[in-house]
């Protein structure tokens, strides 16, 4: 699918204001012990609409502003984020996503690869963090929730 330049402004302005309303409100309400996670959500969506380049470019730009707003490990995000919108692009691409519970699935998808990829990545990176049941918890939380 080509994108045109009006449609790279409304992805352009779409990830700025999904990133920073993520980043301001919704990161910071609490709903089952977990805060949502709207990034990945949107970062399949819009590979899941557009396909699997646009999607995989929006993961990393979306990523980037993410890991530079909270002053984290520049890059992981990106990696994780473009792994997700090229998935969902490539789901659109190969597979009819005419069934209503497809963007749930990949929504659910798209959060299990998100929340699991950035904590493998943390913790090959050496971040010093707890890995417990507790962390198994709090992914399964966040994947129900996003799915809801």
């Amino acid at each position: 699918m080509t994108i045109t330049p009006q449609a790279a402004g409304r992805l352009a302005l779409l990830g700025l204001l999904g990133g920073i309303v993520e980043l301001t409100t919704v990161s910071q309400i609490s709903i089952f012990g977990v805060p949502a996670d709207l990034s990945p959500l949107l970062v399949a969506s819009v590979g899941f609409l557009c396909g699997s380049v646009p999607g995989a470019v929006f993961g990393f730009c979306l990523g980037l502003f993410v890991d530079t707003a909270l002053l984290q490990t520049l890059g992981v995000n990106s990696l994780v984020y473009t792994a997700v919108g090229y998935g969902a692009g490539r789901i659109r691409e190969l597979r009819d996503p005419a069934h209503a519970l497809a963007p749930v699935a990949i929504g659910a998808a798209a959060t299990a690869v998100a929340t699991i990829g950035f904590s493998l990545l943390q913790f090959l990176l050496g971040v010093e963090a707890p890995v417990s049941l507790l962390l198994v918890r709090q992914i399964l939380m966040t994947i129900v929730l996003n799915t809801l």
